[in-house]
């Protein structure tokens, strides 16, 4: 199950990109098709065998799908496509299996976006899973309670999914 787990996300942006790939095809595949159509009754150019034009389509729909997601990315940079974006997500997350793989997936992105200086500050070696066991992990930071007590913030990964783990709270000592 958690090899099953682990490949989920990627199986499902991998068949999403897929499906709208095909989709994008199929609807740019007459326009396209009309297009060099025209071109060879103009005879500006030979005819074009059936191979070419299936790589036009290629070419152009790969062309078209990049351009959409740069809008995207450009959208979701302004209020207005935060919202939407926010709008979204509140949708994915009313899906139980949709919410249980989005938010592993952006945990995960998340975590590996962070610049370098944010994520990880150093590996350290902490007592785990129980007194007498030692486990390396990442220190990510600090945190001192009402008392006064520091405690380092330790994320221990687990094999052999290393993106998973535990999250501890270790006394700095």
């Amino acid at each position: 199950m958690s090899g099953l787990f682990l490949l989920l996300p990627f199986g499902i942006a991998l068949f999403v990109t897929i499906w709208v790939f095909k989709w994008a095809t199929k609807l740019l595949r007459p326009a396209v098709g009309g297009i060099l159509a025209a071109l060879i009754r103009s005879e500006l150019v030979e005819p074009i065998p059936p191979l070419h034009v299936n790589v036009s389509i290629w070419i152009v729909t790969v062309t078209i799908f990049l351009l959409f997601l740069y809008l995207l990315g450009m959208i979701g940079q302004f209020v207005m496509g935060k919202k939407i974006i926010a709008f979204g997500e509140m949708l994915m997350l009313r899906i139980p299996l949709v919410r249980t793989i989005y938010t592993a997936t952006k945990q995960v992105i998340k975590t590996l976006s962070i610049p370098e200086s944010k994520s990880f500050k150093s590996v350290v070696m902490v007592e785990f899973p129980r007194p007498g066991f030692k486990a390396i992990g990442f220190l990510t930071g600090r945190i001192k309670t009402s008392d006064g007590r520091e405690f380092c913030k330790v994320f221990i990964p687990t094999t052999p999914n290393p993106t998973t783990g535990f999250f501890e709270l270790v006394p700095s000592e």
